[in-house]
């Protein structure tokens, strides 16, 4: 896991305190073109990477609704590689599943993820 970001931004995610690295240069082309995507007018500032080595690598079930998160953005994902499914899940209503391919993005704002 990495994350990348305006220098000495911090984030907390599961109890844990990350501080943001100066972003590489593959990290600054998806932030402009995720910010080219969601046209806020404000720029998106953190980007944490994920590496899924195999079939068995996920993230658990989890709510993206750490203190840190500003919900009035959302979230942006790249997916590359293997294909995954993402799986929502809500209280009394049935699951969604969405696969994300490899190239894929998927834009979550904050209702579908608080």
């Amino acid at each position: 896991m990495a994350f990348y970001g305006e220098e000495g931004l911090k984030y907390t995610f599961v109890n844990n305190t990350f501080t943001a690295k100066k972003p590489i240069p593959i990290a600054k082309e998806y932030d402009d073109y995720a910010n080219n995507l969601i046209q806020m007018g404000k720029k998106l500032n953190f980007c944490v990477a994920n590496e899924y080595r195999d079939g068995f690598d996920k993230i658990g079930l989890h709510r993206d609704n750490e203190k840190d998160l500003n919900l009035l953005y959302p979230v942006v994902s790249f997916s590359f590689g293997a294909t995954r499914d993402i799986i929502f899940k809500r209280k009394d209503h049935e699951n969604a599943s969405i696969p994300l391919k490899n190239g894929s993005v998927l834009i979550m704002y904050p209702l579908s993820y608080k």
